[in-house]
């Protein structure tokens, strides 16, 4: 994201970083999750729509409480391949929150 983080009294305001290695998931939260390896074809619903002028229109969008299941449901080591990139920016997370507590 182009936004810049901000710190304003109790708001904190993070971003997270853009991974550009991925070739599937290329945008929000879900581009820091390592699925190059995963058939992810099972986490897509297929909606169809039927268009004014007779076309049909076929989109496929994320479901991503059947990933998010599907990922709880993996082995620890799995897991940990698929959230490696999460680790730091968790980090970074409860850093920036026992600074904020230490100056309260």
């Amino acid at each position: 994201t182009k936004r810049e983080e901000s710190d304003n009294g109790n708001i904190v305001s993070m971003t997270v970083p853009y991974f550009n290695d991925h070739t599937i998931m290329n945008k929000g939260i879900e581009n820091a999750l390592e699925l190059d390896n995963i058939d992810i074809s099972t986490f897509y619903e297929e909606h169809i729509k039927h268009g004014d002028y007779g076309n049909v229109v076929t989109t496929k969008e994320s479901d991503k409480m059947k990933m998010c299941d599907h990922i709880c449901d993996l082995d620890n080591d799995s897991q940990k391949k698929i959230l490696s990139n999460l680790k730091p920016i968790i980090e970074r997370i409860v850093t920036r929150a026992r600074q904020h507590t230490a100056t309260d």
